[in-house]
C-alpha cells in the first residue's frame, strides 16, 4: 500500500500546505543553525544583494537513503497485512466459482459448508481491511508529519549555513545557477540526521491521536 509515488504524492501535497502557512518566511532559524551563525564575525551594514536558492523535494525524496529506508520498513509492514488479504480473497473466488460451476452437483451440506466459508472469509476480509486502513491512517500521522516538519527544518538549516536568504521550491524555478541548487546538500544533511528522524517519528508514534482527526498540514509545526 505504502509504494512509492503514493509516499511523495502525500509528501509534496502536505508541503504545500505547510508552505502556505502565513509565518514560514518570516521564521528564525533552528538552535543549530543559530549557534553557527552567531560564531560568524560581524558583517558591515553595507547592502548585500538577495541570495536566493531552491531545493527539488521530489529529488531530496528519490534520494535520500535515510527516508527510503524508512519507508521501506513501513512498506514491509503493510504489504504482509496486504497479502494475506489478497489471499483470502483468492479463497472466495475460488469457493464462488466452484458453486457456479458444480452447485448442481453438490449435496446441500457441501454447499451450504461453502456458502458459510466464504461468508467467513469476507467477513474476515473486512474487518482486516477496517484494521489496515486505521493503521495506514496512524502511520500517516506518526510518519508523513514528522518526516515533513525533519524535511523542512535541515531545509532552514542548510540556507542559512549556506547564507542564503531565500530558498523556493526547485519544481517552480525556471531558470537557477548551480551554486543555488541546495538539493544535494539538504541529501547529504538528511542521511547524516536519519538517528534525529527516527528519534522524532519514535516520539510521534508515543504521543496519543487526537480524538477529532486534524488535517495534517495544520498539525506542522514552523520552523522556531
Amino acid at each position: 500500500m505504502w509504494h512509492w509515488t503514493a509516499f511523495k504524492t502525500l509528501i509534496l501535497l502536505n508541503l504545500a500546505f505547510f508552505l502556505a502557512g502565513p509565518s514560514l518566511a518570516m521564521g528564525e532559524e533552528s538552535a543549530p543553525a543559530r549557534e553557527e551563525a552567531s560564531a560568524e564575525p560581524a558583517r558591515e551594514d553595507a547592502p548585500r544583494p538577495l541570495r536566493v536558492g531552491f531545493v527539488d523535494m521530489e529529488i531530496v525524496l528519490d534520494s535520500s537513503r535515510s527516508i527510503r529506508s524508512i519507508v521501506g520498513e513501513m512498506d514491509e509492514e503493510l504489504d504482509e497485512e496486504t497479502r494475506e488479504i489478497e489471499s483470502m480473497r483468492r479463497e472466495v473466488r475460488r469457493i464462488q466459482l466452484t458453486l457456479e460451476q458444480q452447485g448442481t452437483v453438490l449435496s446441500d451440506s457441501e454447499r451450504a459448508a461453502r456458502q458459510q466459508r466464504a461468508i467467513e472469509l469476507m467477513d474476515n476480509i473486512e474487518e482486516r481491511e477496517y484494521r489496515l486502513d486505521r493503521k495506514f491512517r496512524e502511520q500517516q500521522r506518526t510518519v508523513i508529519g514528522p518526516l515533513l516538519e525533519q524535511i523542512v527544518r535541515v531545509v532552514g538549516d542548510v540556507s542559512v549555513r549556506e547564507d542564503f536568504d531565500l530558498v523556493v521550491r526547485g519544481e517552480m524555478v525556471l531558470y537557477g545557477r548551480h551554486t543555488a541548487d541546495l538539493t544535494d546538500k539538504v541529501v547529504e544533511e538528511l542521511d547524516q540526521r536519519e538517528a534525529d528522524l527516527r528519534r522524532a517519528l519514535g516520539q510521534a508514534a508515543d504521543e496519543p491521536p487526537d480524538e477529532v482527526e486534524t488535517p495534517l498540514h495544520e498539525t506542522l509545526p514552523l520552523i522556531p
